[in-house]
């Protein structure tokens, strides 16, 4: 799995592996998932969110996320999971 951070204008996204995408769930954080290819974040926003409070069961989420999302060479065959952290803001004075 690469390692990737990525920072948009509202959030930072650090890439995570699925094990960690089912832990952060269970400890009720939310996690965005897309397409390996396609990077979260502005300008697209083509990712979606994972949120504890109505998931059910994440292997079968991810089963059809994968289904419905991940089905071509060019957005990628397999998801992604991001750690999504809101960006600081500094106000200098």
């Amino acid at each position: 799995m690469k390692q990737l951070i990525i920072r948009d204008e509202k959030n930072i996204y650090e890439r995570i592996n699925k094990a960690q995408a089912k832990k952060l769930l269970t400890n009720g954080k939310c996690v965005a998932i897309t397409p390996h290819k396609v990077k979260p974040g502005f300008p697209f926003a083509v990712h979606s969110y994972l949120y504890p409070e109505v998931m059910e069961d994440f292997d079968k989420a991810i089963k059809y996320y994968k289904h419905m999302n991940c089905n071509c060479a060019e957005v990628g065959l397999y998801p992604s999971f991001y750690k999504v952290s809101e960006r600081k803001q500094c106000n200098i004075s």
